[in-house]
C-alpha cells in the first residue's frame, strides 16, 4: 500500500488493484471536501453505473425470489439476502480489516448505490478501484439536488428521484 494525500486525507492505495483503504473519518472528510473536480463525462459515467447497479440489484431480487420460492423476502435482512446471493452464484470474496482483521461487511454507502466494505468495529472502509471518485460524485450531486428541510415540509427526495433529476440534467 502506498500513502497518497487526497482531499486532505492520507489514504492507502493498493499498488496492484488500485483499491483504497480509508481509516475512520477519512471518507466523510473526502465527501465533504470539494477540491477534486469532476468532468461531465465522469459524472455521467458514475450516474450510469449507479443506475446499472440498481437495475442489477432489482434483477437479483427477482432471481432470488424465483430461486427461493419458499421464503418471504420481506422477512429477510440484507445480510441474509447477500448470503443467498453468494450461495446461488458461488461468489465468496473475503476481505479483512487491516486494523482488527475482522471480516469486512458490505454497505450501500449513504444510499448512493456504491457498495463499500466497512469494518464492523468502525476502523474504516475498503473501496474497490474507482469507487472513491464514484462515491464522491454521487454524494456531491445528491447534496446539490436535495431540497433542504427548511424549504419544504417533506424530507429529502428519495434516491430514485435524485438520480432521475441528475440524469435529466446531465445525460442528453
Amino acid at each position: 500500500m502506498a500513502v497518497k494525500n487526497y482531499e486532505g486525507a492520507d489514504i492507502d492505495v493498493c499498488k496492484s488493484c488500485e483499491g483504497v483503504w480509508l481509516d475512520s473519518g477519512e471518507l466523510e472528510k473526502i465527501v465533504n471536501t470539494k477540491e477534486e473536480k469532476f468532468t461531465v463525462g465522469q459524472v455521467k459515467k458514475a450516474i450510469e453505473s449507479a443506475v446499472k447497479e440498481e437495475n442489477s440489484r432489482h434483477a437479483l431480487m427477482k432471481d432470488i425470489k424465483s430461486f427461493k420460492r419458499d421464503i418471504n423476502l420481506d422477512e429477510l435482512d440484507s445480510d441474509q439476502i447477500l448470503r443467498i446471493f453468494k450461495k446461488r452464484w458461488g461468489i465468496d470474496r473475503k476481505l479483512n480489516c487491516p486494523k482488527c482483521f475482522q471480516a469486512l461487511q458490505e454497505l450501500n454507502y449513504a444510499g448512493a448505490d456504491v457498495i463499500l466494505d466497512k469494518c464492523p468495529d468502525k476502523h474504516g472502509f475498503w473501496l474497490d478501484r474507482q469507487e472513491l471518485g464514484k462515491v464522491q460524485i454521487m454524494m456531491e450531486y445528491y447534496n446539490k439536488t436535495a431540497v433542504p428541510d427548511t424549504e419544504h415540509k417533506q424530507s429529502k427526495p428519495g434516491w430514485f428521484d435524485v438520480v432521475s433529476h441528475i440524469v435529466k440534467k446531465v445525460i442528453p
